[in-house]
């Protein structure tokens, strides 16, 4: 009878101390994946998000399948601040990069932030704003595109650079990450591009003439005009030149009949422009660059489709 109770006693315990000692080793499984495994992030694995570790952002929006970075900022923030969708990794571009993907809110201010094409020696040869696609107030993951055009034509390789909008000017927010890709050069042709330099100061319409490498195409003009809205590159930027046209600016239309270039620009040409000296520069740049070609012997300019409240001061 006594040992019959020694054994039941022993018994108890022994299942207490198995019970307690799966609690203990479920808890210590449950700590060592959250806080020991370095990769806390979304993992494209056969077309479907596999989630790794305990990522704080929730599962990614955007399509399964292409190519897929995650950038930690720093060793103290976690991982998952920023998917590449477009283009994918390596990927051999030429004059216009299409970009897409997703980055926490906390890389946007005003609902953006910028990205560079970069040479594999620093050069800056492109420039372009990502622009929300949603309400980037948030800590979760907001996508984004960008379209960016070169500036400089090149072949060999390089870098997208994402750089964190960060206001402040504080070091301890900055962010970056530099995304593999190879530039390849086709068929080329020279055009002219016009930019302001100091004595434009004194002159509103003085513009100065350099020389730019495009895309081959069937419709030089509109080339070049293209080629000035990417902006003055870092060559001409040394060399102190300048653009009163602002960043971003798209054109809707252009034709030239009987000598007449008519351009059609969307509102961003005119945002914020102001003062009758910023507005001629702006006219003396486009006219100048579309006066190059023998067929253009007038130039008129509207903003979507209005010419007479266009560019005023």
């Amino acid at each position: 009878m006594v040992n019959q109770k020694k054994f039941n006693k022993l018994g108890k315990n022994f299942l207490l101390i198995t019970l307690y000692g799966g609690l203990i080793l479920m808890i210590g499984v449950i700590l060592a994946t959250r806080f020991l495994n370095p990769t806390n992030t979304w993992l494209c694995d056969g077309g479907k998000w596999i989630k790794l570790g305990n990522p704080s952002s929730p599962m990614p929006t955007l399509g399964c399948g292409q190519q897929i970075v995650v950038i930690p900022p720093s060793v103290d923030q976690i991982n998952g601040d920023l998917i590449i969708t477009k283009p994918v990794l390596n990927a051999e571009v030429s004059s216009t990069i299409d970009i897409a993907g997703q980055a926490l809110g906390s890389w946007f201010f005003e609902a953006s932030f910028p990205i560079k094409a970069m040479t594999e020696a620093g050069e800056e040869i492109g420039l372009c704003v990502a622009q929300a696609g949603r309400d980037w107030m948030t800590n979760e993951l907001v996508p984004f595109t960008c379209q960016l055009k070169l500036t400089k034509l090149i072949n060999g390789k390089g870098f997208l650079l994402f750089k964190k909008d960060n206001p402040s000017g504080d070091s301890v927010k900055d962010a970056s990450f530099k995304y593999p890709i190879s530039f390849k050069v086709g068929e080329t042709m020279g055009v002219k591009t016009y930019w302001l330099n100091a004595e434009s100061a004194n002159d509103c319409q003085l513009v100065i003439a350099t020389e730019r490498t495009v895309p081959k195409s069937q419709e030089p003009a509109r080339a070049a005009l293209e080629a000035l809205l990417t902006g003055p590159n870092q060559e001409e930027r040394n060399t102190g030149l300048r653009s009163a046209i602002n960043n971003g600016v798209a054109i809707k239309r252009l034709v030239i009949v009987s000598g007449v270039a008519e351009v059609d620009f969307d509102k961003q040409i005119q945002d914020s422009v102001s003062g009758s000296c910023r507005v001629m520069a702006i006219r003396s740049q486009i006219t100048k660059t579309l006066m190059q070609f023998a067929s253009v012997k007038k130039v008129v300019i509207s903003v979507d489709g209005n010419v007479e409240e266009a560019l005023q001061p």
